[in-house]
């Protein structure tokens, strides 16, 4: 068995991930597809007002983890069709 993985942004919630999952799991030789949340950090500064981030105070994520496992994978592919659905991959 081959296994994928791939860093994605924009993956927000848990609807994100059922989308990633259904999606996923209909092309042709994946046989199992896991998504880990990484969640947005907010800091605060030490009179616990929130920071301007670069604009808001939030520190977005390089993006969320996307493990892909099944036989004749085309990770390619599976980064396009990840694209296509909204969540691009990091390279």
């Amino acid at each position: 068995m081959q296994t994928e993985r791939f860093i994605a942004r924009n993956v927000k919630c848990n609807g994100c991930v059922a989308t990633i999952r259904r999606n996923l799991l209909a092309l042709s030789g994946v046989e199992g597809v896991e998504v880990t949340l990484v969640p947005v950090v907010t800091l605060q500064s030490v009179s616990g007002a929130t920071m301007n981030n670069k604009a808001s105070g939030e520190v977005t994520p390089q993006g969320s983890i996307v493990e892909v496992r099944g036989t004749g994978l085309s990770r390619n592919a599976l980064a396009i069709r990840l694209t296509e659905l909204g969540y691009p991959v990091v390279e």
